[in-house]
């Protein structure tokens, strides 16, 4: 296997959102804020961009990349909180 890349992390990472989003529907699927769960994909949120421009390239439209960035999150918070 290859050395994992910040390209191939943010890529497999995509992967894993997909199949997520294919599973439960993207509505219902949102990026945590603990860098420490994702080595390798983004260090830190500095280079939050890379990951939502990879999830454009690997396929999700921007509305459902925002959703999964933070939208999904927010409309939640928001939900309990009012």
């Amino acid at each position: 296997m290859p050395p994992l890349t910040r390209t191939t992390g943010l890529e497999r990472y995509v992967e894993g959102l997909q199949e997520m989003a294919d599973i439960v529907g993207v509505d219902h699927v949102s990026i945590g804020t603990d860098q420490h769960v994702t080595p390798g994909s983004v260090p830190d949120y500095t280079q939050w961009v890379h990951l939502v421009a990879a999830m454009l390239r690997g396929g999700f439209a921007a509305e459902e990349a925002g959703k999964i960035a933070g939208g999904n999150y927010m409309r939640i918070f928001r939900a309990a909180v009012g």
